[in-house]
């Protein structure tokens, strides 16, 4: 995967978003994990916590924590923030997972996507329009 992404010789940050989707594109068929996951047993578990408590760590309602462990919502920039104060791991990190997540579910059904691709029109004189 890195030599794929190295041969082009961009610069690091391109090259970095290049490994980036060489990775998503490879894990395209295997499920992806829903960052509530790692929540559940990074913060919630790995503390002893329980759900009740956790959300009262967070300043959420329990409901709210539960959508969250149960796959039913992601994390927003806000819980993501909370996650960083109450348990250490960056806000940017959360989203990051979210982001992760949230591509690998939509790459799954790439093929399902229908979208032509653009084509830059040329008049007679070979200007662009």
């Amino acid at each position: 995967m890195w030599r794929f992404c190295r041969k082009y010789s961009a610069p690091l940050v391109e090259c970095r978003l290049s490994l980036y989707v060489c990775s998503v594109r490879a894990n395209v068929n295997r499920q992806a994990m829903h960052p509530g996951t790692t929540v559940r047993q990074d913060c919630i578990e790995k503390n002893g916590l329980s759900v009740t408590d956790a959300a009262r760590i967070l300043g959420v309602d329990r409901q709210t924590l539960s959508n969250l462990l149960n796959a039913r919502s992601g994390i927003s920039p806000e819980m993501a923030v909370r996650l960083e104060k109450a348990f250490g791991t960056s806000a940017r990190e959360w989203l990051l997972r979210q982001l992760d997540f949230e591509l690998a579910e939509v790459m799954r059904r790439a093929n399902k996507i229908k979208v032509e691709p653009f084509r830059v029109l040329t008049t007679e004189s070979g200007e662009n329009e």
